[in-house]
This record gives C-alpha cells, sequence and structure tokens, in this order.
C-alpha cells in the first residue's frame, strides 16, 4: 500500500517567529542570522531557547501566508496522507506548541506533533532527517514532502530520506497547483 508522508515545520514555515527571533537577538543570546554560518549563541543554545523558546511568546508569532490553506488542502488529498508537525521545539513545549497550533487553525485531530527531545545534542537538521528517515524507511511505498524554511533541514531530508522540500507552505501550495493541474490534464486527454 502506498503512503504519503507530510512533514511541516513551525517556526519560518507555519509562523514567523519574528518577535521571538528579535527578543533572543535584543538579549544577546542569538547572533547571525538564522541558518547562516555565522548564527551562534554567545550564551550557550539553552540560553538561546529559553528565550526564543519561551511558550508564553508563541502567540506573538504571525502566521504565515498559506500556512493554514497548505493545512486543510492537505487534509483532502485522496489516499493514505500522513500529516505531522516536525519542529525543533523541545518536546517540554509540546503541549504549550499544540495548543497554539489549535488556536491558530493550523490543528487537525488526524495529525502528529513530534518536537526535538530535549536530550538531542546533535542539530535541529539531524533530528528532522533522522525521524523522518526512521519513519519512511520500514514502508516500501512510501512518497515523502517536508515544508521547512531551513535549506540545512531540507537538505538532510532530501539525503538522508529521498525527501521532496518546499521552503514555505506558499511553494508547497503552487506546486500542489501544479500536479493538480497536470492530473487533470491527463484525464482530458
Amino acid at each position: 500500500m502506498h503512503a504519503t508522508h507530510w512533514y511541516i515545520d513551525i517556526d519560518g514555515t507555519l509562523t514567523t517567529a519574528q518577535m521571538r527571533e528579535d527578543r533572543a537577538f535584543s538579549t544577546g543570546v542569538a547572533v547571525g542570522s538564522y541558518g547562516t554560518p555565522d548564527r551562534h549563541y554567545p550564551h550557550g543554545k539553552e540560553a538561546f531557547y529559553t528565550v526564543f523558546g519561551d511558550p508564553d511568546l508563541f502567540h506573538t508569532d504571525q502566521t504565515m501566508e498559506g500556512a493554514e490553506e497548505l493545512i486543510h488542502r492537505l487534509k483532502r488529498l485522496p489516499g493514505s496522507v500522513q500529516l505531522t508537525i516536525l519542529t525543533a521545539r523541545p518536546d517540554r513545549h509540546a503541549e504549550a506548541t499544540h495548543l497554539d497550533l489549535v488556536q491558530r487553525g493550523l490543528w487537525l485531530p488526524s495529525m502528529r506533533l513530534i518536537c526535538k527531545p530535549s536530550d538531542w545534542l546533535q542539530s535541529s537538521a539531524s533530528f528532522k532527517a533522522t525521524v523522518i528517515a526512521q519513519e519512511t524507511a520500514s514502508q516500501a511505498l512510501v512518497t515523502c514532502y517536508l515544508v521547512d524554511n531551513s535549506q540545512a533541514n531540507r537538505e538532510a531530508a532530501s539525503e538522508s530520506a529521498n525527501c521532496t522540500s518546499f521552503s514555505s507552505c506558499v511553494d508547497a501550495l503552487e506546486w500542489l497547483d501544479y500536479e493538480r493541474t497536470n492530473k487533470e490534464g491527463e484525464h482530458h486527454e
């Protein structure tokens, strides 16, 4: 049986996280742009997560363009489609993350939420690639998609699980439109 897995990131993909990112800069716990080689954490990654990952501030994020539409379009896809929110937010904030997604209309009952374990010492890219590879390796016929604003995360997922990736919800929606148009054209020929 063929299965389709969609993995979707939160910060920078479903939501902006800009106010929390600005707060991390202003408090000095992050220096350099996210996803670039100059990014570092002068007071350690835990200090960054304490500021950036404060669940009391999740509500300050703006929902990204296309986020709600993507979630609801994926729900309507035919066949066996598994939707998973795959985030580097620490697992200790899973409940607050889930609640924030529900309040934004970005949660469906059949979805799963996988947060990065607090004891995971490697990069977010290795975490996401490992999860995707483990989940898709046991199935012979699986198609895998990742929507994530981080190029490092997309590259790692593509290498470990041959996952098609998109840098934004809008990019994924455009691809879905393209795929639908091609399939409709095939039926009319």
